[in-house]
């Protein structure tokens, strides 16, 4: 997913992506339920798409070719973008009972 362009799935991975769809079902777990861990695993992943910079005062700031991964992972996981961009470029230190 890293390079970008089609993912072309060979017949063995499809073949058991199949089968693991079809057992999730033989467990209980609804064609619903199955979509929607699979759109979850794929916002997951595509954060690890996402590229950061550090600014002069080393924070973390996106660079402009990721801005559509992380539209995308919003969207996937049913986030705002915004409090996504905070909640994965803010650093916090926590020491005892204090947060930094």
């Amino acid at each position: 997913l890293n390079t970008g362009g089609d993912l072309d799935l060979g017949k063995d991975e499809h073949k058991h992506f199949l089968k693991t769809k079809k057992a999730l079902e033989v467990v209980g777990i609804t064609v619903k339920e199955i979509d929607s861990i699979c759109t979850m695993l794929m916002g997951i992943l595509a954060l690890g798409n996402l590229k950061f910079n550090n600014n002069d005062k080393d924070a973390a700031v996106l660079i402009p070719s990721s801005k559509e991964w992380l539209e995308l992972c919003s969207n996937l996981l049913g986030l705002n973008r915004d409090a996504l961009l905070k909640s994965i470029s803010t650093k916090a230190m926590t020491t005892g009972k204090e947060s930094y």
